[in-house]
C-alpha cells in the first residue's frame, strides 16, 4: 500500500511537471509590428515555392523504392535529392503524395493566399522546441469554439526568403547584433473563410466571406501530448485584411 501511494505520487509529480512545462512561456508578438498585408503576387508565390524547394532540399535524408517483393529498385542518399527528384518525375506512380495532392487540387477551391509581414526585436526561435516556427490565426475577440480559424492552416515563418528553423535561427540572432534593427518575417496562408455550412447544409452558392472580427497571429509551439502553446498574438484589423481581399463577399467557385 505504501508503495501504491509513492507510486501515485510520482506520477501526480511527473504530471504537474509537464502541465508547468506546457504553460512555459511561448515568445510574445503582441510588440511586433505589421508590416504588410496583401494578395500575393505570382512573384511571391514563386519566392514560396523556392523556399520549399529549398527546404525539401536540405532536410532530405533518404529514399528507397521496393518492387513490391522485397527487392529495393532504386536507392538515393542524402546528397542525391536531384537524382530522387528525376526518379520520381520519371516514375509518378512511385510518388507517395502524389496521388493526394492531384486529388486536393480537384477537390479545393483556388483560395486566395495571403503574404503577411511583420517586424519583431525578439528572438523568435526556441531552439530545441520544434524543427520550424510555426504560427496559429485566431479571431481575436471570439470567444465561442470557432475562434480559431483553422481553415488559415498553421504555416511556417519566413526570414529572407528561407523558412526559420534552428540554424536559420543563429543567422537570424546574428543579423540582429550587428544591423541594431527589428528583423522582418513573413507568412503565406490561404484565407480559407467561406460559408460552408450555408453552402453543404442548404445549397446555398458558395461565397468567401469577410473575416467578421480583427485577426490574430501567434506562434504556435507543440507540446505533445497537451494542447500546443500559443504566445501574446500580433493583432491585426479586420478592415486591413478584407480590403486586401476586396471585394467582400463574392461567388466562390467548387470544384
Amino acid at each position: 500500500m505504501v508503495m501504491r501511494r509513492y507510486a501515485l505520487r510520482a506520477v501526480a509529480s511527473a504530471l504537474l511537471v509537464s502541465l508547468a512545462a506546457g504553460c512555459a512561456g511561448v515568445a510574445p508578438l503582441d510588440d511586433a509590428e505589421l508590416t504588410g498585408l496583401a494578395l500575393a503576387s505570382s512573384e511571391d508565390l514563386a519566392r514560396y515555392d523556392k523556399a520549399k524547394e529549398r527546404r525539401a532540399r536540405e532536410t532530405f535524408g533518404s529514399a528507397s523504392f521496393s518492387d513490391g517483393r522485397g527487392n529495393t529498385i532504386a536507392s538515393f542518399g542524402a546528397d542525391e535529392y536531384d537524382e530522387y527528384q528525376a526518379y520520381l518525375r520519371d516514375h509518378p506512380e512511385k510518388d507517395p503524395y502524389l496521388g493526394l495532392k492531384t486529388a486536393l487540387q480537384k477537390a479545393m477551391p483556388a483560395w486566395p493566399t495571403i503574404s503577411l509581414t511583420f517586424q519583431s526585436t525578439r528572438a523568435l526561435f526556441d531552439t530545441g522546441e520544434a524543427s520550424f516556427l510555426t504560427v496559429a490565426f485566431f479571431l481575436c475577440d471570439e470567444e465561442s469554439g470557432e475562434r480559431r480559424l483553422y481553415g488559415f492552416g498553421m504555416p511556417d515563418v519566413m526570414w529572407r526568403d528561407r523558412f526559420v528553423g534552428e540554424e536559420l535561427a543563429q543567422e537570424i540572432e546574428e543579423a540582429q547584433r550587428s544591423e541594431a534593427q527589428p528583423q522582418e518575417y513573413e507568412v503565406f496562408f490561404d484565407y480559407v473563410h467561406w460559408n460552408q455550412e450555408e453552402h453543404l447544409q442548404e445549397g446555398a452558392p458558395a461565397k468567401l466571406l469577410p473575416l467578421p472580427g480583427d485577426l490574430c497571429l501567434a506562434l504556435d509551439r507543440p507540446n505533445y501530448p497537451f494542447p500546443s502553446r500559443v504566445g501574446r498574438p500580433l493583432r491585426t484589423d479586420k478592415n486591413v485584411v478584407n480590403e486586401a481581399l476586396a471585394p467582400l463577399p463574392r461567388p466562390l467557385s467548387i470544384p
